[in-house]
């Protein structure tokens, strides 16, 4: 059976960016139920550790993984950022293709994403343990900025951030077929 690791970003202690009443490490849970939910769906195993960073990829690296994802929402001090942000490793050349997989998918839904960027770490100016670390190829989605009013108003609705999970699941299926 198809094996690939699937992670919401932070947790409990720290539960990432917040916007009244928005909560990052929440809305990450949400998506990935979706995305699981659709990948159980397909016949695909879903590796999915809980808890902090180091303790989620060593669990990761004890399967034999396809692709790992994980997903976060993005937030600035100002609510002008917008867009999906698709982040992979530099010179995983596999994690760049799931990135765009992810990225092209993400920007066709009907609600109005808007391109950010598919961008390496490098390019960052940060290196990110989950996308450097995990062993099969890793990238760290990011849908949108709770930040940004309009897009604030896309997570805010449920059926959105199921909409948002079963696509990221469809671009990993994608992925396994390349």
């Amino acid at each position: 059976m198809i094996q690939v690791g699937l992670t919401a970003g932070h947790h409990a202690t720290d539960p990432g960016a917040v916007n009244d009443p928005l909560q990052e490490n929440l809305l990450n849970l949400q998506v990935l139920g979706a995305a699981m939910t659709f990948l159980a769906g397909n016949d695909i195993y879903v590796v999915s550790p809980t808890g902090k960073l180091s303790r989620k990829i060593q669990e990761l690296n004890r399967h034999n993984l396809r692709c790992a994802v994980e997903i976060h929402f993005n937030s600035a001090g100002s609510a002008s950022p917008q867009g999906v942000e698709s982040i992979y490793h530099p010179g995983s050349v596999h994690g760049r293709v799931l990135a765009n997989f992810l990225f092209d998918r993400l920007i066709e839904l009907p609600m109005g994403l808007v391109p950010r960027r598919v961008v390496d770490t490098n390019h960052l100016g940060r290196r990110l343990a989950f996308t450097r670390d995990v062993m099969a190829p890793a990238v760290i989605i990011e849908p949108l900025w709770i930040s940004n009013p309009q897009e604030k108003a896309v997570a805010m609705s449920q059926d959105n951030l199921k909409i948002i999970g079963e696509t990221i699941a469809e671009a990993m299926l994608e992925f396994l077929q390349f």
